[in-house]
């Protein structure tokens, strides 16, 4: 991909990551768009499901526009006939200009779980709509597709029967809670209801009985086989789920066959996994209507809740705290490439994951004390891995480093020293980079981060897309990798997510980035991975995160089957 073309697809990509509604995206895509070249128009239509008609709803560089609404269909012209077919569209149409009929318009529909939900258009001559712009339209729609169908509800998909969003928008509900900026604010409880009648008769009597009931931010979802979920979020705390769950109870009650309802109901704190809490969800609702629900229990909600300072200062000074590690390898033929060292804590209750104690350590600004610990049990490792031919020199860990680290100019020291002790080349230890928008002194961090590139450490943007680590990260920081989120990958083969791995791929090499494909998990994710030119996987097709006394021979496993 020449240069022009991969700068032509910067600006849509600074919309990976945004937590803007669909309307609000309007004017920076039209704003994108239109600064392509002087005389280029751009619109953003948006489908106005009741009616069936397109409203348009941002608009740059078009003086002349006088219809903001459109029907479906040929009677719609390219935007309306764009939509309809579900494809690009190109043709001359007087909607943007009465006094420039021959003008050319272009509309790429704006994918949302398989259907168009509008469309971004351009406008101009035919000198200024050629196929490089035509590329830069359809990834500005399919990436506001992606973008608005994390945080706008009302694109949320309804189920024909009941009126209500259906299982695909309670995934994407429930994925925006598994993120900081989720909206669901500390604790919420998600309420499973069995309704006893798997061909759904009864779905839009009891579904609507329970929305009416629901109060302004909770959310009522028809999972089709008869099962409904409720999931209610702005609780101040867990004993505010009983309560809730009760009236969930008392609205159903009185349903001509609630003999047959079961319900159950989790507690989750943000951020959560989604798949835990459908499947723990799906456990507790057993329970007859007419008895007390199940609710999971207060122990558990303590389980995933950080653990404090003083147990942590314990559990590092024991060494209980360890790196575990999640092999890195070739898309192209398996081939082992690296690792990436993830924090476990071996408490006496089982293995622990980073996120019980890592939010801990940051909030009292000593996330310093367990990157030391890590660092050294690395490099110890490393180091023996090489002086038993494991691995060579070439071979790189990844260490994840908070982005209060990166405000200490005296930190690439602190790591230099470490890897001399060990006897460990710089160009072995690879920085992973997190929370980039929390940098409290981004001139700081750039500073240091150079300073860590110049004494050979290699520096990863991790988590790509998710509202941390973005385009304009990835344009700003010096970098040499970028890591994209999983989200995207489990979310293959939707043509959203393939636009963004695309565009990643081609502004990568542009920048002359490596890229790492993050939760790989499926023989189809690396197919189309490995054809989109992605170089290194990671995630549980290759292998779950392993103890370090099980590197060598998975190292081994991985190099034989890659020959």
């Amino acid at each position: 991909m020449d240069s022009a073309l991969g700068q032509s697809m910067v600006d849509p990509l600074r919309l990976v990551g945004t937590e803007l509604p669909f309307d609000e995206l309007g004017e920076a895509v039209c704003a994108a768009i239109s600064e392509r070249a002087p005389g280029l128009g751009a619109a953003m239509l948006r489908l106005d499901a009741p009616r069936r008609t397109l409203r348009v709803i941002a608009d740059r560089h078009l003086p002349n526009l006088v219809i903001d609404e459109l029907p479906l269909g040929r009677a719609g012209g390219p935007i309306g006939r764009a939509v309809s077919l579900d494809e690009t569209i190109v043709d001359t149409s007087p909607w943007a200009d009465p006094h420039r009929p021959d003008a050319l318009v272009a509309a790429a529909p704006i994918p949302h779980d398989g259907a168009p939900v509008g469309a971004v258009v351009v406008v101009g001559d035919a000198s200024l709509v050629d196929d490089a712009t035509i590329l830069h339209l359809e990834a500005c729609a399919q990436l506001v597709g992606l973008v608005a169908g994390r945080t706008d509800d009302s694109l949320l998909t309804i189920d024909p029967r009941s009126g209500l969003p259906d299982a695909g928008a309670a995934n994407a509900v429930l994925g925006r809670a598994s993120s900081r900026t989720g909206g669901f604010g500390g604790t919420f409880v998600t309420v499973l209801v069995e309704t006893g009648d798997p061909a759904g008769r009864s779905m839009a009597r009891i579904g609507g009985r329970l929305d009416e009931a629901a109060r302004p931010k909770d959310h009522v979802f028809d999972l089709g086989e008869g099962r409904i979920l409720v999931v209610c979020g702005h609780l101040g705390s867990a004993t505010q789920a009983t309560p809730i769950v009760e009236q969930v109870r008392e609205t159903l009650r009185s349903e001509p066959t609630a003999a047959a309802v079961r319900i159950g109901a989790v507690v989750h704190r943000t951020p959560i996994d989604a798949g835990r809490v459908m499947e723990r969800a799906t456990s507790v609702a057993t329970v007859p209507i007419h008895r007390q629900p199940a609710i999971s229990d207060l122990s558990e909600i303590d389980e995933h809740m950080p653990a404090s300072i003083d147990e942590i200062e314990v559990a590092l000074q024991a060494g209980q705290i360890t790196p575990w590690y999640q092999p890195i390898v070739s898309a192209l033929d398996g081939r082992p490439h690296g690792l990436e060292a993830l924090s476990r804590w071996r408490h006496a209750d089982g293995v622990r994951g980073a996120d019980r104690f890592v939010p801990t350590l940051e909030a009292v600004g000593r996330v310093a004390e367990l990157t030391d610990v890590v660092l050294r049990a690395v490099c110890a490792d490393l180091r023996r891995w090489q002086d038993a031919g494991v691995v060579d020199e070439r071979f790189v860990i990844s260490v994840n480093v908070s982005a209060d680290e990166l405000s200490d100019d005296a930190f690439p020291d602190r790591i230099s020293a470490v890897v001399v002790d060990h006897e460990v080349a710089p160009t072995s230890i690879r920085i992973e980079l997190t929370e980039t928008l929390a940098l409290s002194d981004r001139a700081t961090a750039i500073r240091v981060l150079g300073e860590l590139r110049r004494r050979g450490f290699t520096v990863a943007l991790d988590d790509f897309g998710t509202g941390y680590a973005t385009f304009a990260s990835m344009r700003s920081l010096p970098i040499d990798v970028v890591k994209i989120d999983r989200s995207f990958i489990h979310a293959l083969p939707d043509r959203s997510a393939e636009t963004v791995v695309h565009s990643v791929v081609d502004l990568a090499g542009v920048l002359g980035l490596d890229i790492v494909a993050e939760g790989v998990e499926l023989d189809e994710h690396l197919d189309f991975l490995r054809t989109a030119g992605v170089h290194h996987v990671q995630g549980y097709l290759v292998s779950a995160p392993v103890e370090p006394s099980r590197v060598p021979q998975l190292v081994a496993e991985l190099t034989e089957r890659a020959r």
